[in-house]
This record gives C-alpha cells, structure tokens and sequence, in this order.
C-alpha cells in the first residue's frame, strides 16, 4: 500500500510513502549480475535496486548513504544526485527499513521516497538539494507506528 503526494508550492517534489512488506516476486531485488532475485535483502540492497531500475534509473548518478531510523527501527537512506544526458539534474531520497515477516502488520517493511524533478518546477522556484534532503529526513524521522 503507498501513498504520493505533490507539494503545491514546489511541483517538482514528490512524496511515495510505502508499507512496502507485500512484493510481487519481480519486484524483489535483483543481485548485482542481475536476473536473481534476492529473497532476505538488505535495506540497501533494496535501495540500490530501486535506484537502478525505478527512481531515476537513468543519468551519471551520485549516492551518499545514511544510517537512518523510521518506526523506531534502524534502515539505510539514501541521497542521489541524478545528472541525465541532456544535463537536467534530479534529486532524490529513500529510505528504507526492513520489517518483520512473521509479524508485518506491526513491523512493516517501510519505504520514504522524496524527489524532485527539475523539468516539474513550472514556475515555481525548485526546492534546494539541502532542503529536499531536509524535508526527507524530518519526514523519515517522524513515522511512527499508530
């Protein structure tokens, strides 16, 4: 089950909020040869995948990785700068946490992911690295189990 959202001032930015701990079986990550999947994946394992295959799969990409915590429970995030061969330049965040497969309702496989696209912006001024990566923190660190 996800969740997206658009910023009204700032279009470029996008929020997926994702209880991500039901995958079809192609959309478990794939080992770094490809075409095996991987069925006890990290929380970076999981991010790397979603990187190269579905958020921003194209473009000379930068990744800074994090130690982050969602849910009070220990994940990987991570920040990406995404340079495409016409030179627009995308931001983006994920962060992920694993859960508990024997008890997922409680302990879900949880995913934030926040990006901003900088043809999206339609004049509006497009949110700052900094900030985008400031938003994605605050919005990781304030999921909670209800």
């Amino acid at each position: 089950m996800a969740v997206t959202y658009r910023l009204k001032d700032h279009p470029d930015v996008t929020i997926l909020f994702q209880d991500a701990s039901f995958q079809y079986p192609e959309m478990l990550p794939e080992t770094e040869r490809g075409g095996d999947r991987i069925e006890n994946y990290s929380a970076k394992d999981f991010i790397k995948w979603m990187w190269s295959t579905t958020y921003l799969p194209s473009g000379d990409k930068k990744i800074q990785w994090s130690t982050i915590e969602m849910d009070g429970r220990k994940g990987t995030g991570s920040f990406m700068k995404s340079t495409a061969r016409d030179g627009h330049i995308d931001y983006g965040y994920v962060g992920f946490v694993r859960g508990d497969p024997q008890d997922s309702t409680r302990k879900p496989d949880l995913q934030v992911y926040v990006v901003s696209y900088g043809n999206m912006t339609r004049g509006y001024p497009r949110m700052t690295p900094d900030e985008l990566k400031a938003l994605a923190e605050h919005i990781v660190n304030s999921v909670k189990h209800r």
